[in-house]
């Protein structure tokens, strides 16, 4: 999808100098931490040239924070191996539990060195930091102080583009998400979200048939933001309340893949100990059914603070609910990772997905979790055959790196012929065509000499976020090929006219098949009303929709 764009050049460099300011001020903790240092050159000084010294206690902060900077780095370990043992795992708690309150306490007896000890309670400087903490109460925002914006700012800047007059290109992300592609009404880009919960709540996710969900799919789109929980609101509405809110902001929510809370992934025993460690790339925004959303001003004085509240929330106490003032929103990929669930609640009849996962055992859990929750929220049954994909022999290469299904979109009343039938006959049949980043061995030498140094290849672990240049090329190059000479190549593209999609498709659908003669007893007919294909058994007088030839693939399916 092409999504227009227009030049915010200025509001970006802005953004740019803003997040720069804190590289300058982590530069400046960085001198302050060798000040802070020198009182133990002072102490080690005088120990070994035999003076008397008394020790500083300013050494331990120091200590505290190199602590602190290690436990950090053993988080994304915790974080790459979930199975990590409970002995290690408590460990890691009580370090990191340990080191925030005492850094805290260490901190304050540094600021009280420049405090007077006999100082009344109610002093000048007690009152100035009873004011700047009120202040930072109701007025810190809490998407400040998490990596959001530096994640944000890091996709837009690789991702989103724009090209000049002169043919080279300019770096953009601020455009609203109610201004794309105005002038037409295709495509309709919707950006899928997780909004998190810690509440059992009946009205998560779809219709509400899995009570024990805590999490539900929440949209960005060009008319409207929410979900089914916490209900829709005007797009327009919710920029004018969170100025932040752009296109650029919506996509770094949908690829938060690391927060505390984080949907079906979340590890209920590491919330805590990624929130102290302020791993978190996920974002607050003010909750669809506020009250106060129809006026932006008291809305963002209402919703701009409490910045402290939201920590807590995040860090899992008070519960985060669908119905607070704000809710909690991580990567997509926390629920569904294809993106399709919401097109298939929608009933689309063409839809493409490309599943560029990390699955070195091609087991397609993705494209499972998909299948198992439109079957179970929606009634939505998936047909696809992928035996085309999965590596054969040791070479580890697939026959092909597509394939194409059907989406039964199922009706109320189940009859054939108008029959009773003990099968749901399909209202609506859709096509799904299926991309799996996978290798046929007819790939050029860039891939192939980057796949033998790296075995992994194209399944590499997504915790990898800083991709090299031969990296970054060779998955480029990798889906380029599958879309351009394997897929939409001069094979594929002649059977498609440019008007006639659904005949594309069944083209597609039917090369997948390959499908030989029908088992005994069973024939092939067609529905006079819909013109859809069932088959009859003769011999044991049964009917499905399922074609018979496909019946090992789709086991499960046809013992609904």
């Amino acid at each position: 999808a092409v999504v227009s764009t227009q030049s915010t050049g200025k509001r970006e460099g802005s953004k740019v100098w803003y997040d720069r300011s804190f590289g300058w001020l982590f530069l400046m903790l960085i001198a302050s931490a060798f000040i802070e240092s020198l009182p133990i050159v002072e102490y080690y000084y005088h120990w070994l040239f035999g003076s008397s010294a008394t020790s500083s206690f300013r050494m331990y902060p120091l200590m505290m924070l190199i602590v602190l900077i290690l436990a950090d780095s053993f988080a994304f370990t915790l974080l790459t191996d979930p199975k990590l043992s409970p002995i290690k795992r408590l460990v890691f708690h009580g370090v990191v539990i340990m080191i925030g309150p005492m850094l805290l306490i260490f901190m304050y007896l540094e600021l009280s060195i420049y405090m007077d000890s006999t100082t009344h309670f109610f002093s000048l400087a007690n009152a100035v930091c009873c004011v700047i903490s009120l202040l930072s109460l109701f007025t810190l925002d809490i998407n400040e102080t998490s990596m959001h914006k530096y994640y944000r700012d890091r996709l837009s800047n690789a991702y989103m583009f724009r090209m000049r007059r002169n043919g080279t290109l300019a770096s953009t992300g601020g455009e609203k998400i109610s201004s794309i592609n105005r002038s037409n009404k295709a495509p309709y880009l919707l950006v899928n979200t997780t909004i998190n919960s810690n509440v059992e709540d009946d009205k998560m996710v779809g219709m509400g048939s899995a009570k024990n969900r805590c999490f539900d799919f929440f949209i960005f789109s060009k008319l409207f933001v929410g979900s089914e929980s916490s209900g829709f609101r005007s797009t327009t509405q919710m920029e004018k309340l969170d100025r932040r809110l752009d296109l650029a902001t919506a996509i770094s929510v949908s690829g938060a893949a690391v927060a505390p809370k984080m949907g079906t992934a979340t590890i209920p025993s590491l919330v805590l100990s990624l929130g102290i460690l302020n791993i978190r790339l996920g974002y607050w925004i003010p909750n669809p059914l506020g009250v106060f959303l129809a006026h932006p001003k008291m809305g963002r004085l209402f919703y701009g603070g409490f910045a402290c509240f939201h920590l807590l929330k995040e860090f899992g106490w008070p519960a985060t609910t669908s119905k607070d003032w704000c809710v909690n929103l991580s990567d997509g990929g926390h629920i569904e990772n294809l993106g399709a669930y919401e097109l298939m609640r929608r009933r689309c009849k063409f839809i493409i997905i490309c599943d560029a996962e990390a699955d070195p055992d091609m087991s397609f859990p993705s494209l499972a979790q998909l299948m198992r929750l439109v079957r179970i929220d929606l009634g939505i049954t998936i047909h696809i055959n992928l035996d085309d994909i999965r590596p054969k022999g040791p070479s580890g290469y697939s026959k092909k790196h597509w394939t194409v299904g059907k989406i039964i979109y199922q009706k109320n009343a189940p009859k054939f012929e108008g029959k009773e039938s003990n099968e749901s006959p399909p209202g609506e049949v859709g096509y799904l065509l299926y991309i799996k980043s996978s290798l046929t061995g007819d790939e050029d030498e860039v891939i192939k000499e980057y796949r033998s140094r790296h075995k992994s290849f194209p399944h590499e672990s997504t915790t990898d976020q800083f991709f090299s240049e031969a990296q970054f090329e060779s998955y480029r190059s990798l889906g380029y090929h599958i879309a351009g000479s394997g897929l939409f190549g001069p094979k594929y593209a002649r059977n498609f006219d440019g008007e006639n999609i659904e005949q594309f498709f069944e083209k597609l659908y039917q090369s997948c098949k390959e499908l030989k003669n029908l088992p005994h007893g069973w024939q092939e007919h067609r529905d006079k009303n819909t013109g859809e294909q069932y088959f009859v058994n003769s011999e044991h007088q049964t009917k499905t929709w399922v074609d018979p030839r496909h019946k090992s693939s789709f086991r499960d399916y046809d013992s609904e």
